[in-house]
């Protein structure tokens, strides 16, 4: 076998972005929702913290004329609101005095009917005295309530078997 020439293999370094790309998927997989979490709090933070003073900033009036237009639009706003707090007052007093009337007005109708309910037991007509019972006119002497609607004495009535029969 010495006649074989015999070739050395070298084997070729990886290329470098392949190593990088390759580490990059390793930790995106290990630990992807936590970079995505804290991308979107930096994004956040950045928005709300760094970004505020500016625009902050480029809010306030900056010429004697601007301060005076902005203190007259506080001005109106605060006295938009001062009237809308009076008339969410007054309606709520209104409102209160017209809730307590007819709480007033219940409390009468309780009143009276609890002394009506009174009155109709202390002078309550005693049992049989009869007054009432002459006056009225009897439509039968055979009619019997108890009966239904036939209510005539000469029917007679069909029991059925009851108890311990069986069936």
């Amino acid at each position: 076998m010495g006649d074989v020439p015999t070739e050395d293999i070298i084997a070729e370094p990886e290329e470098p972005t392949a190593g990088v790309f390759s580490v990059a998927l390793s930790l995106l997989q290990a630990y992807g929702w936590y970079l995505i979490a804290a991308g979107v709090g930096l994004y956040f933070y950045h928005r709300n913290r760094i970004s505020s003073p500016a625009t902050a900033r480029s809010n306030k009036p900056k010429s004697p004329a601007e301060v005076q237009d902005w203190q007259a639009k506080e001005e109106q706003r605060l006295k938009a609101v001062q009237r809308l707090q009076e008339k969410y007052a007054q309606d709520a007093a209104v409102k209160a005095e017209r809730q307590k009337q007819l709480d007033e007005e219940k409390r009468k109708q309780r009143l009276e009917e609890m002394q009506k309910l009174a009155g109709k037991v202390s002078v309550g007509n005693k049992l049989g005295s009869g007054d009432d019972e002459n006056n009225k006119k009897s439509l039968r002497q055979e009619y019997n309530p108890l009966m239904g609607d036939q209510g005539s004495s000469n029917r007679v009535c069909f029991r059925r078997p009851g108890g311990a029969s069986g069936g």
